[in-house]
């Protein structure tokens, strides 16, 4: 730990546990924090740096090396919110996207990434352009949501492409629905299906407008 002279207060301090400590599969835990002056004089954390290094749990499987860094900066002090205030969860703000790029976050960043950081950046984004993971990627994704996305359009639930009933009999179904590509205020969206025993066609379309999304409030129009 590092105190500091004039104050005697703590600055910096690293905690290591090493494979000794016998935690199952866990080689390596370093734990890293620093403390800055506030404008009421007591210090506070100002950054985080956790490393966690988890061993092989059989031969054929790798490790997990992971690294979480949290960095606080324009910390307001004595200024206490109503009780409402942090009742509300942090939101990502609609308009995230704007400004998204490389250099927005450079320059926004508290600390510059390390050649470390910046060749792992790079090592995901090549894995990523190799055909068998975004083949994978993509399989991984239709299995999770349902839908395969396609520009603006998502098209499915691929879980009920094919169904089997006593009245229907063999049913084959298709549909879309518009995403956050084509509209955050707007869904449009409808399916159609098949019946080879009944012989008959089956549809149903909507359109979903999102009023306001911080209180989540929806207004749905469909025909069946």
């Amino acid at each position: 730990m590092w105190i500091t002279k004039n104050e005697y207060a703590l600055r910096q301090i690293d905690a290591t546990v090493t494979a000794t400590a016998n935690l199952n599969y866990v080689e390596k835990i370093k734990i890293q924090q620093e403390l800055e002056p506030t404008s009421a004089r007591p210090w506070i954390p100002s950054k985080y740096r956790i490393l966690i290094d988890v061993g092989e749990v059989a031969d054929n499987m790798a490790g997990v090396l992971a690294k979480f860094y949290t960095s606080n900066k324009k910390v307001v002090v004595n200024e206490p919110k109503d009780q409402k205030f942090y009742m509300r969860p942090i939101e990502v703000s609609e308009d995230f996207r704007i400004g998204s790029d490389d250099a927005y976050w450079d320059s926004h960043r508290h600390e510059p990434l390390s050649p470390t950081e910046l060749s792992v950046y790079q090592m995901i984004d090549t894995l990523r352009n190799i055909p068998v993971v975004k083949t994978y990627t993509e399989v991984f994704k239709v299995i999770v949501n349902g839908y395969k996305k396609v520009g603006k359009f998502d098209f499915g639930p691929y879980l009920a492409v094919y169904a089997n009933n006593n009245v229907e009999g063999h049913r084959l179904q298709l549909g879309f629905r518009t995403n956050i590509d084509f509209s955050d205020k707007w869904v449009i969206g409808g399916r159609t299906a098949y019946g080879f025993m009944d012989e008959k066609w089956k549809y149903n379309g909507f359109v979903t407008h999102i009023p306001d999304r911080k209180r989540w409030t929806t207004l749905t129009a469909s025909y069946t």
